[in-house]
């Protein structure tokens, strides 16, 4: 569907959304009174829905049949009730929702007297950091990192689709020996392989490399005639940024000689020179080699790359558009704003950072940065 298409909808049927919830072999609809679902960056959970929402009594008069079920809480505030979140467009006889959202629910909240419930639903990260290891998991050291995330995964949820494009093909190099959360496993297995993981719509876990602002953009939101932009504003957030970067000790128990080491912009032309807004300073760990001389090596190496990484570029864009299901944050978008009748049109390109879509107007806002945060 074009967004020149889209842009020609009256913005008044853009009204299309649906939710149900499974339980067992039954799935009964749910009634959206209001709410919003939204998608934010990072590796941790990144679709979450808040929405108050009505059980019908023909879904009710249905779980009395299918299973004996007499109460509305039974209906969704059964422990493992999968939820579904359908979003998208409905015009006249035609209509087209795709699901934006597969999870669990936090716990459901008390019913109101209107007969609603608040329901926040969260995609299967909360199950991944909600439980432990039963045991200890060990993994080789020849495995690689591509599959030791593929068999966590697995672990808790057994025949899950896994999308996984990462190019990274180095191994643990030491066994590796995981007690805690299964989220915090994959984190630091995600962050060595400079990959991001993370779940998607239709119940997939989608792992990826880390989106670049070199990689093609996957969508084009524009103002003007046949665009998708309803209002944008622009920010250049200075302070945020870094532009001195110190190394700070890796462990403090005395077993590594230490001197602390940093690095400063010296370019006075560098929009990020210290002489323009001030000093910003990040602090890296020290990292860790097996002798002074070729740790402190590792330092000043690290040290440049950093000192680079953080004094980015800050610009930030503030949208408001028409929904597009399909954005996913950590794309890269290009977002062409038109040019009034005395200046040239302005074309960036960005990272979507997060985004939120609104299940009764259908307007999406959203956030875009010309330089990803560090997660790691």
């Amino acid at each position: 569907m074009s967004p020149q298409f889209l842009a020609s909808i009256p913005t008044s049927t853009l009204r299309g959304h649906s939710l149900t919830v499974s339980i067992d072999d039954y799935t009964y609809p749910l009634v959206i009174e209001s709410g919003s679902w939204s998608v934010t960056g990072g590796q941790d959970i990144r679709r979450k829905a808040d929405l108050t929402v009505r059980v019908p009594n023909s879904s009710l008069r249905q779980a009395v049949a299918d299973g004996g079920v007499a109460a509305t809480w039974d209906v969704i505030g059964t422990e493992g009730a999968i939820f579904d979140l359908g979003s998208g467009f409905d015009w006249g006889s035609q209509s087209e929702i795709v699901t934006v959202l597969s999870g669990q629910a936090a716990p459901v909240g008390e019913q109101q007297p209107d007969g609603t419930f608040k329901v926040t639903i969260n995609d299967f990260g909360a199950a991944l950091s909600a439980m432990s290891f039963e045991v200890p998991l060990v993994q080789a050291a020849s495995m690689t990192r591509k599959a030791a995330i593929e068999q966590i995964i697995s672990m808790v949820f057994p025949g899950i689709t896994i999308e996984n494009t990462m190019t990274d093909t180095g191994t643990l190099h030491t066994q590796q020996l995981w007690s805690g959360s299964p989220r915090e496993a994959l984190k630091a297995l995600l962050s060595d392989a400079k990959a991001e993981g993370f779940f998607v719509p239709g119940r997939a876990f989608r792992i990826r490399d880390l989106p670049t602002l070199t990689d093609a953009p996957v969508w084009t939101i524009a103002t003007g005639d046949g665009g998708t932009v309803k209002s944008y504003g622009r920010t250049r957030p200075l302070d945020k940024l870094y532009n001195r970067v110190r190394v700070v000790p890796g462990t403090t128990d005395g077993t590594q000689p230490f001197s602390y080491g940093s690095a400063t912009i010296a370019d006075p032309a560098h929009p990020r020179w210290p002489g323009r807004f001030g000093i910003g300073v990040r602090s890296a760990p020290d990292v860790t080699s097996t002798t002074a001389a070729t740790r402190e090596e590792a330092d000043e190496i690290a040290l440049a790359i950093l000192t680079s990484k953080y004094a980015g570029t800050s610009e930030t864009l503030e949208l408001g558009a028409l929904a597009n299901p399909a954005l996913e944050a950590g794309d890269v978008v290009r977002v062409d704003l038109a040019a009034s009748a005395m200046a040239f049109s302005q074309h960036y390109t960005h990272l979507l950072e997060q985004f939120t879509v609104d299940l009764r107007t259908h307007d999406m806002t959203a956030q875009t940065r010309s330089t990803a945060d560090d997660d790691s």
